[in-house]
């Protein structure tokens, strides 16, 4: 394993591990529950969404992304119990996909900027990161061996990665904000007609087709999970072949989200990324639970999937502002519900 610095050396002591017996034991288990590999990187893409959500909030002031927060975290809570990640353990769990994602984002842009070794060590990290979650997932290894990890190194490693990505706003303010009553509202439009006359609002702006960009997001879906899969397969393998390929994947994703997302505020681009991202990693993890005859979880599995790319369109059709929205409880359920109208009107 490749040292990125002295001081994250110090920070996470990775080589206490045994990988080739980690990796071994993992192989024997896996393929019975191959779906824990797709519900772990969902469920690393809905940490960094509410991360971002958090981030959106404190820039803009706007309530509706707090409340947003919640509906996201109840998926990622449910997905920790899919996982069998115990209680006492959620903590150090959370933090591993958490750092594992931020390792793996300031890794591809350090590869953008053609710091390969620095990109590399990066996502050797974020592959360690995310294999330890799948052991502890498994159960192939418990909190105790994870001891040398605590909270405040994790603090510290995101310290550290911010002089590769300062982020705009301040943890303090964030946790500031995060404490303060939000009140509940209601949704913005008190029937279909008031929502089909948004949508057609923005495509006489030539903004938005839903009827042709949902075919499109389809396709982003399966780009941002082919950059996932690169950069799992160039951890693996140490072989940066396919983190060349993993960057430009990564432009042709920004290329067709970019025709989507035309505007946005505070950290929406990256959280829409995440949104589809997650999605597809249900998607996939739902199909192999049916495969393997577990089509009661495979249906919730796929609910969670059709609800984050709900909640995508209704980010990118700005129909969440400060002013007015639905209850946590209900918001996937009536934007779901909504959309989908919307998307036949168009069709039609």
């Amino acid at each position: 394993m490749n040292k990125i610095s002295a001081n994250m050396q110090d920070l996470l002591p990775l080589d206490q591990f045994n990988w080739p017996e980690l990796n071994a034991n993992l192989k024997a288990v896996l393929p019975e529950r191959s779906y824990v590999s797709d519900l772990t990187l969902a469920l690393t893409n809905l940490v960094s969404i509410v991360e971002h959500l958090a981030f959106t909030a404190a820039k803009t002031a706007k309530n509706s992304y707090y409340d947003l927060i919640q509906n996201v975290q109840k998926i990622a809570e449910r997905m920790f119990v899919i996982l069998e990640i115990p209680k006492e353990t959620s903590t150090i769990a959370r933090d591993l996909l958490a750092s594992s994602m931020r390792l793996m984002e300031v890794g591809t842009k350090q590869l953008g900027l053609n710091q390969r070794q620095l990109a590399e060590d990066f996502f050797q990290k974020a592959y360690e990161l995310y294999l330890l979650f799948v052991n502890l997932s498994l159960h192939l290894i418990t909190k105790d061996t994870l001891q040398a990890l605590d909270q405040q190194a994790f603090i510290t490693l995101q310290k550290y990665l911010s002089q590769f990505a300062i982020p705009n706003v301040a943890p303090q303010e964030i946790e500031r904000k995060t404490e303060a009553v939000t009140p509940v509202k209601e949704f913005p439009f008190k029937n279909l007609n008031d929502f089909i006359e948004k949508v057609d609002s923005l495509k006489k702006q030539n903004r938005m087709d839903l009827s042709s960009d949902q075919d499109l997001t389809m396709g982003i879906m399966n780009l941002v999970n082919l950059e996932e899969e690169f950069f799992l397969l160039g951890a693996e393998h140490k072989n940066q072949d396919f983190y060349a390929t993993l960057l430009q994947v990564r432009e042709m994703r920004k290329t067709f989200l970019q025709t989507i997302i035309q505007k946005y505020e505070g950290e929406v681009w990256c959280i829409s990324k995440h949104l589809l991202a997650a999605a597809m990693r249900c998607i996939q993890g739902g199909t192999k639970l049916i495969a393997s005859q577990q089509s009661k979880l495979a249906y919730e599995i796929f609910q969670f999937a059709y609800d984050l790319y709900m909640l995508f369109w209704a980010l990118n059709l700005g129909i969440l502002d400060n002013n007015s929205y639905n209850k946590p409880k209900g918001l996937l359920g009536t934007l779901g519900s909504l959309i989908k109208k919307a998307i036949d009107c168009c069709i039609e």
